[in-house]
């Protein structure tokens, strides 16, 4: 039996997780890099493997919630731009820096988040 989107409903259930894990991580990193410095939480892990883990995330999600040749490249160009505006924006606000490594950390997320979500993709048959 499939869903209006052409998937097993099991698969179904996990793009529509997908979906709503990749819309609040969006949240989540935006409110989180766009918050004071001196409000943060002090989190004793190296700044770019946090970047690089958090844009995974997105990327992983958002490639699993949106599968698809033609998703995929409009997802990654997406989430690099957000990546990059948020590290711009980073200059209004107190205790921030905008910084080009923190960027391309993002951008070493964003590749390895896509890799993890064609795997995924493969092996339980979307997009």
């Amino acid at each position: 039996m499939s869903s209006k989107y052409g998937a097993k409903p099991a698969n179904a259930f996990v793009r529509w997780a997908a979906i709503t894990a990749f819309a609040a991580g969006i949240v989540v990193v935006s409110v989180l890099s766009l918050t004071p410095g001196d409000v943060l939480p002090a989190i004793d892990v190296w700044d770019k493997l946090q970047h690089v883990l958090a844009y995974l995330t997105l990327a992983a999600t958002g490639g699993v919630a949106f599968p698809g040749r033609r998703l995929i490249p409009r997802l990654a160009l997406g989430l690099l731009i957000l990546g990059c505006a948020l590290e711009a924006l980073q200059v209004l606000v107190p205790g921030r820096v905008a910084s080009v490594d923190d960027a391309v950390a993002n951008a070493i997320g964003v590749a390895l988040g896509l890799a993890i979500a064609r795997i995924v993709g493969r092996r339980w048959h979307f997009g």
